[in-house]
């Protein structure tokens, strides 16, 4: 890659890493952007256009004049998180269609949910002698950086099924679309949209391409519920117009030293919703973690006594966890919203990532009037110190000072099975107090062990 195309992929084609994210957003964008789109809803008279039609038709200088806001900003919408409550209200997604600043409203069923659940994902140990000076995969903070480091270390040869396939990187970043036709499914039930798209600008992460393959790539950081199919969609209408080889798009995310790739085709080319799951893979670019090692930590762990100034965790993802852990070191003193912003998960689910972190003593939580500030501890920074296998396995240490955690990984361990929901139900009514308060609580609160726990053993990558 010449020089000039390396400055540009580096700092133009999505870079949101999160030093990026905080020069580009402003703090109260989501209100900002909330209290605009009720202007244009009430100004466009947008719920009598979609009842008397279905949809409604809408072009930037209807979302300047009546929202105040930059419309790229305004339709911005990546995630089922990034939806304004006027649009959660009524069931509604906006997608540009047919020439730049058009857009159209309607009951789309746009989303793609993703699953990173262990049982499901195929790993691939990454580890490999770092042969560039200024492309660390262990400690990547930026999406280009993710998807260089895919490329890079044979992750995308992987996936075109070839390790000589001989990927070569063929485009990215602005584009605009061709001329073309979709369907996609109404989510009140009824007949499929209809939906022109001409000259619409869409984003290109990255594109490569061998003899038989090409690779149409979506990346993110830290690991997401979902994302808007169009990021990928839009890009894959423009390359099979060009070409007549096989597509894989993938939504690639960086995770802590791990790259996840969940691999779509579309089946059928004129149908936004045919996007099928082929596979999804975690490749650790750390040393491998043996079962013996994690066992071994397991069976010496002394255990503690619960925490009695922070509620039970209720945070099923440790992958988002550790998530929270980088976003809470490059934002000391980030609030609950905030961290719940850069997580891409609902305000509250800020507080519960929040409160477990600090449950594995990683965090300090410092109240300031009605919100909580995130501060990572002693504990915290030690953590951070530490190289990816030696964190990840600190992380199991951490886990497995609590009584049910060493339990149940110790219960896994002999019977090289997940426990069942109820018995952790049963085992936390009668060993945590004030745990049954709530009938809903145990259950909760179970899921969040059932999880911690896959996720223990689903980061073994080797039997030794």
């Amino acid at each position: 890659m010449a020089v000039e195309e390396s400055k540009k992929f580096l700092s133009g084609i999505g870079n949101m890493a999160y030093e990026d994210l905080s020069d580009q957003i402003e703090k109260n964008t989501r209100f900002k952007n909330n209290t605009a789109w009720e202007k244009v809803f009430t100004g466009c008279l947008v719920l009598d256009k979609i009842e008397e039609s279905g949809e409604c038709h809408i072009v930037a200088d209807d979302l300047k004049k009546h929202g105040l806001r930059e419309p790229r900003l305004m339709a911005r919408m990546e995630s089922k998180h990034d939806v304004p409550p006027v649009f959660k209200e009524h069931d509604l997604c906006i997608l540009p269609c047919e020439a730049r600043g058009n857009y159209i409203i309607g009951h789309f069923e746009a989303f793609v949910n993703l699953d990173y659940s262990p049982e499901k994902i195929e790993k691939y140990p990454t580890r490999v002698e770092r042969t560039y000076d200024t492309l660390d995969p262990c400690t990547v903070s930026k999406e280009p950086s993710a998807i260089l480091s895919a490329f890079n270390y044979g992750i995308l040869d992987k996936i075109a099924g070839d390790p000589a396939a001989g990927l070569k990187m063929t485009n990215f970043g602005r584009e605009f679309t061709a001329d073309f036709n979709f369907s996609i499914n109404n989510t009140h039930g009824g007949a499929p949209y209809n939906i022109h798209v001409n000259r619409s600008q869409l984003e290109m992460d990255g594109v490569f391409e061998s003899e038989d393959c090409i690779i149409n790539i979506e990346a993110k950081i830290g690991v997401k519920d979902d994302f808007i199919a169009r990021q990928l969609y839009y890009p894959y209408r423009l390359i099979r117009d060009q070409t007549d080889k096989d597509i894989l798009n993938v939504f690639l995310t960086y995770s802590s030293g791990s790259i996840f790739t969940h691999v779509f085709t579309v089946n059928d080319d004129q149908n936004y919703n045919s996007f099928r799951l082929v596979e999804i893979d975690r490749f650790d670019f750390f040393e491998e973690i043996s079962v013996k090692e994690v066992s071994e930590l397991v069976n010496n762990a002394i255990i503690t006594n619960e925490p009695c100034d922070v509620p039970f965790p209720q945070a099923d993802s440790m992958q988002k966890v550790i998530d929270a852990i980088d976003v809470i070191n490059h934002y000391p003193g980030i609030t609950d919203k905030d961290l719940a912003y850069r997580l891409s998960i609902v305000d509250r689910q800020g507080g519960y990532y929040g409160n477990a972190c600090k449950y594995l003593g990683i965090v300090e939580r410092r109240r300031q009037g009605n919100a909580y500030q995130n501060y990572l501890s002693t504990a915290g920074r030690e953590l951070l110190d530490l190289q990816p296998k030696a964190r990840m396995l600190r992380i199991v240490e951490l886990i497995s000072k609590h009584k049910v955690f060493n339990h149940f990984l110790c219960e896994y361990l002999e019977q090289n099975h997940p426990p069942e929901k109820k018995d952790i139900i049963d085992w936390l009514i009668k060993n945590i107090d004030k745990m049954d308060e709530d009938k809903d609580t145990p259950g909760r609160r179970a899921s969040t062990v059932v999880g911690w726990i896959k996720w223990v053993w689903g980061i073994c990558n080797a039997q030794g």
